[in-house]
């Protein structure tokens, strides 16, 4: 198989909302299951909410809190397909 089988990027859940939603990039021949996308908060609007991430498709995943923050909430992600 070729494609792509990585990916990385930034996202940011917008003040008053909760989630973001993220195109990956990754070759959409590669399914990629939650525990293969990283995300780190990249700001400390960011590392106060209670994240995670869902709604994993072939082409996008979310970013998601529980409560919306006040001010905008950077990300970091990186996304990598294990193939064996």
């Amino acid at each position: 198989r070729g494609g792509r089988t990585k990916s990385r990027g930034s996202a940011s859940i917008a003040s008053g909302t909760s989630s973001v939603t993220v195109t990956h990039n990754v070759d959409d021949d590669y399914v990629l299951q939650p525990e293969e996308i990283s995300v780190i908060p990249a700001d400390a609007d960011a590392a106060a909410l209670d994240w995670y991430v869902t709604n994993v498709t072939t082409t996008t995943f979310d970013i998601a809190c529980v409560a919306a923050p006040a001010a905008p909430a950077d990300f970091v992600w990186h996304a990598a397909k294990m193939i064996f």
